[in-house]
């Protein structure tokens, strides 16, 4: 039984992996969607079995993560995020050769190579994403509101906050800025609707 119980989980952090790498690869709202996924599959450890591939995966994230990191035509925040991604790299591929358990959640974030140049067109959809998850998170602040008979004003200072910092990311990139890849997709987060 334990055996079977083990494929599943493997099996499980095998998919979100899996769905990770595609949606980092393409950078689009999916990602919005992968942010929001709080799955017990996200916090699975991850199987003895794939801890080999995982390294090397993770290997060539980190490599190509430093690699990235001394671009000297890259603007010193995107540099910043690819040392950050390095980083995680690193640490996860320690955990993991030490016998240490690492949440898919932690390996997906690790593997995730953040955008080298956010183009125009890219920042634009970034901005609408951003704008769309402050409306969500605005939303669900009112429905808090007119739903629960009590006032809970932690569910809605959690969505209050959220949609200030989506507002604020959004401000940023349309005034050209630079902003960290976490500080993107820390923003595009829209709590799970406690309703």
């Amino acid at each position: 039984m334990s055996k079977i119980i083990g494929f599943r989980i493997g099996a499980i952090a095998s998919i979100t992996i899996a769905a990770a790498l595609s949606v980092s690869a393409c950078g689009g709202s999916a990602t919005t969607r992968t942010a929001q996924e709080n799955t017990l599959a996200a916090n699975q450890p991850v199987p003895i079995e794939q801890n080999a591939q995982l390294i090397k995966r993770l290997e060539a994230a980190k490599q190509l993560d430093q690699s990235n990191s001394f671009d000297p035509d890259l603007t010193p925040i995107r540099r910043e995020d690819f040392m950050v991604k390095a980083a995680k790299a690193d640490r996860a591929i320690r955990e993991l050769s030490k016998g240490f358990s690492v949440s898919s959640r932690e390996i997906e974030d690790a593997l995730e190579i953040p955008p080298r140049h956010l183009t125009p067109e890219k920042r634009a959809q970034l901005i609408e994403q951003l704008t769309q998850a402050k409306r969500l998170d605005e939303q669900r602040e009112q429905e808090i509101l007119i739903y629960y008979r009590a006032d809970q004003p932690n569910e809605r200072e959690q969505f209050e906050s959220q949609a200030q910092r989506a507002a604020d990311v959004a401000k940023a990139l349309q005034l050209g800025e630079s902003v960290h890849w976490d500080d993107i997709k820390d923003a595009l987060y829209v709590p799970s609707d406690p309703l």
